[in-house]
């Protein structure tokens, strides 16, 4: 999935199952809330958390400074730091594969396969033609 459908099937877990929940959900304090539809937040949606506070580890930053410029992988990242207390160390040894946001937890999502042997092997030896070309 991709990171706002990784999102609005957390937020639907989050609410039971109940896609009518996720509609009214009330936790405008959320990093998720204005995406928790599944797609980009529109202008009334970044109005509405306006005057909510942010998390103290952030500082004095409203809700709505927070989502003006955000993406979804950062405001992700932003759920997935509030779940481990605000510790990125702890958001890297993450070990709850089965929530959604897993992939999406260090910003990058989780569309790019692991390579093999014979890729990286591959790709070791293009850096080292290209730096000795460099040089």
């Amino acid at each position: 999935l991709g990171p706002l459908r990784s999102i609005r099937a957390h937020c639907v877990e989050c609410c039971g199952g109940s896609f009518a929940e996720v509609r009214a959900c009330a936790s405008q304090g959320c990093p998720l809330w204005t995406y928790r539809a599944g797609h980009r937040p529109r202008g009334d949606e970044a109005a509405t958390v306006a005057d909510v506070p942010s998390h103290p580890a952030e500082q004095a930053l409203s809700q709505a400074e927070l989502v003006r410029d955000w993406t979804a992988t950062k405001a992700i990242r932003r759920r997935c730091l509030d779940c481990s207390g605000h510790n990125s160390a702890e958001v890297r040894r993450c070990q709850l594969t089965a929530c959604g946001l897993h992939g999406w937890r260090m910003n990058s999502g989780t569309r790019h396969k692991p390579l093999t042997d014979e890729e990286r092997e591959r790709l070791v030896a293009f850096r080292i033609k290209i730096r000795e070309e460099a040089a």
